[in-house]
């Protein structure tokens, strides 16, 4: 009863804990728009928000990888959980967004328990962008820091709680960091097109502010999209919406990511729909563009249904080349 009980409460509180991201919550591409989320991809997609009745959004997502071979070690229901608590607010031109939260890494199965590394970590953010008909700008400033407590050696459910989110946390050395960045869209027919650089301008080690031309190139990602618009130009709502995209992450660093996205949205109502999604990705490097490497490709399936004020979001990630490891991500927000 005792570890049922400690079960139940934590995965209670991991659900709703707070942290920066590191699963990929697609879809994921710099060229998309039209709602809140394709904001936190590319922030000129705010000048082209649908949903402007929304001031105020606070989501909750919560991830963590699924390793069948562990099934039976201790702990085996968190393997590298990650779980964060995003509160965003702002009009048709900007959106400030705070992020909190804590996540696993390093698991160790040891003698007597599972060993973690425990990281907490705070964000925020903030996006403006301006639109000159198809084409808009976008300006995104942000920063924050990590604490850790690492080792630490857990035997149940409530004593990984009591580590998880009870504990005392130490800044991690190296983990501050502030940065600006910079991104684009532009919009013909039915086809879009982003870039988007995360560091235009960045904190260096030495705490001043520095611009490298290495730097925005090694970040710099690019999209390309092709959707059927939510209306027709008749004015009527559009049953069936389709939407494809590739994406090029990281274009000009020495290891880029590719990514293609297919969706298909049942839009029931203005505020009502169900989408279907579809990911796949992989890593190359700038030498050999058409050469996947070795066991980085990755796939992934996800549902997303949005009810008036409520979004929900669940998707399955399989990395079948490298590990062939799940990730299993929930999502919800409620808009205001």
């Amino acid at each position: 009863m005792k570890k049922t009980l400690s079960l139940l409460i934590v995965l209670f509180f991991t659900l709703f804990s707070l942290s920066a991201a590191v699963f990929t919550v697609f879809p994921d591409n710099v060229s998309f728009y039209s709602d809140v989320f394709n904001v936190y991809s590319n922030p000129a997609a705010i000048a082209f928000r649908e949903d402007l009745k929304s001031k105020f959004i606070i989501g909750f997502t919560y991830g963590d990888t699924l390793d069948s071979t562990i099934i039976k070690e201790p702990l085996a229901l968190v393997q590298a959980l990650d779980s964060n608590l995003n509160i965003s607010f702002g009009g048709a031109k900007m959106l400030f967004s705070a992020a909190f939260g804590y996540r696993t890494s390093d698991r160790k199965l040891l003698d007597n328990g599972v060993s973690y590394d425990f990281i907490s970590s705070n964000n925020i953010q903030l996006d403006w962008g301006y639109r000159i008909k198809d084409f808009a700008a976008g300006i995104r400033i942000k920063g924050g820091s990590s604490a850790i407590r690492d080792n630490k050696v857990i035997s149940d459910y409530l004593g990984f709680f009591q580590n998880f989110l009870l504990a005392e946390y130490t800044n991690l050395d190296g983990s501050n960091y502030f940065s600006m960045g910079l991104g684009a869209q532009y919009h013909i027919n039915i086809f879009s097109f982003g870039l988007y650089t995360d560091s235009l301008l960045t904190l260096d080690q030495s705490k001043d502010l520095s611009v490298s031309l290495s730097n925005i190139l090694d970040t710099l990602t690019f999209g390309f999209s092709v959707r059927r618009e939510k209306y027709t130009p008749a004015g009527e709502l559009s049953f069936y919406r389709p939407r494809a995209g590739l994406s090029l992450k990281n274009i000009f660093s020495d290891i880029f990511t590719f990514e293609a996205t297919a969706e298909l949205t049942l839009q029931f109502l203005p505020n009502r729909n169900l989408s279907f999604i579809a990911l796949y990705g992989d890593e190359r490097s700038k030498n050999s563009i058409l050469k996947v490497n070795d066991s980085s490709s990755y796939i992934g399936l996800g549902l997303t249904l949005n009810y008036d004020k409520l979004y929900t979001s669940i998707q399955f990630q399989n990395s079948f080349l490298k590990d062939n490891k799940y990730k299993l991500i929930i999502k919800a927000s409620l808009f205001m």
